[in-house]
């Protein structure tokens, strides 16, 4: 991701505090989805960077399962905590980084 990627996940996650004063289950749930999708992006990250330098693909499955049971697991918690977390904020929180990348890409690049 470039700077300008990042900047615009960074403006997606202070977007959730919008909601703190309605609903502020809404804001903890897209907070704690905007951090699993944080986690698993830089697993990913170094993942490929390891690939690359080994010139090897092994442990693939692992590290993309465990990738899945985070993304599960997070929404597990909020579906089983709802007076606490909101599950679809949580979701959309999941979606940040890919939501920031489409964005930059379709918007932005696509201007110059």
């Amino acid at each position: 991701m470039t700077n300008h990627s990042w900047k615009i996940y960074y403006a997606f996650v202070l977007i959730s505090f919008v909601f703190l004063p309605f609903h502020w289950q809404w804001t903890t749930g897209w907070l704690l989805g905007s951090l699993a999708a944080f986690i698993i992006y830089k697993r990913t990250e170094n993942f490929a960077r390891q690939v690359v330098s080994m010139q090897s693909s092994s442990g693939t499955y692992g590290n993309f399962a465990i990738n899945y049971f985070l993304m599960a697991a997070v929404l597990v918690v909020s579906a089983v905590f709802p007076q606490y977390l909101n599950v679809l904020t949580c979701a959309i929180g999941l979606s940040t980084i890919k939501l920031a990348i489409i964005f930059h890409v379709a918007v932005i690049e696509r201007g110059r």
